[in-house]
């Protein structure tokens, strides 16, 4: 019969859409398409949780700290 995985048959709907998130998250950050994919299996599919410095390098954040803010503002009052 095989893994539930291998098995589109009996392949949960959820997978599907959970493997199409991962692969567009992989390709919005310009990785390959089964990037995740294959980092998620070597872990054992075990919970993945990054530390900043991870996530920046896998690409998935681009900068660790406070964003900068820069508000500029302009008004213009008419009398009339």
């Amino acid at each position: 019969m095989g893994s539930p995985e291998l098995n589109p048959e009996k392949r949960p709907p959820s997978l599907d859409i959970s493997n199409m998130m991962i692969e567009m998250i992989a390709i919005n950050i310009g990785k390959p398409k089964a990037y995740f994919v294959d980092v998620i299996h070597t872990k054992g599919h075990a919970d993945w949780y990054l530390s900043p410095e991870d996530a920046l390098e896998h690409g998935l954040v681009n900068k660790i700290g406070i964003p900068d803010l820069k508000v500029e503002a302009t008004v213009t009052v008419i009398l009339e």
